[in-house]
């Protein structure tokens, strides 16, 4: 296990940049301020290493409130301890909810049929799918 598991709301005091490891692989680093218990503030600088988070990068302004899961390292520089985040999740409080999913493969010429995936066939009808019985 590298690090330890963690997850926290933050808000980020640096505006995110998008960088490149020296392989060229993408990646978004912004530096925060975790909320610990009531008002105690912890400096975080957060590490987003999957592509997507490349995409959200102009949403990660300073000031912008921000949930963040990952995987919190300790580490030391010039005598003082700084905390750092690999992220395996980050979203803007403002955008939870407002993305749609993006529907499965082939759900959209079911509704055309009108089967809807959802519901069992048969259901309020005579022919049942499956024996609704419990055994207890």
């Amino acid at each position: 296990m590298k690090g330890i598991e963690c997850a926290f709301d933050c808000r980020v005091t640096r505006d995110a940049e998008v960088r490149q490891t020296k392989a060229g692989k993408p990646f978004v680093k912004f530096q925060a301020i975790a909320i610990v218990r009531g008002d105690r503030e912890q400096p975080v600088s957060v590490l987003a290493w999957r592509d997507t988070f490349c995409d959200l990068s102009p949403d990660l302004k300073a000031g912008v409130e921000v949930y963040v899961e990952g995987s919190l390292e300790l580490s030391e520089w010039d005598g003082e301890a700084l905390l750092s985040v690999s992220a395996s999740k980050v979203e803007p409080k403002g955008l939870i909810g407002r993305r749609k999913p993006k529907a499965p493969a082939g759900s959209r010429a079911k509704k055309a049929a009108g089967v809807d995936s959802q519901r069992p066939n048969g259901i309020g009808g005579a022919d049942k799918p499956f024996d609704d019985s419990l055994p207890f």
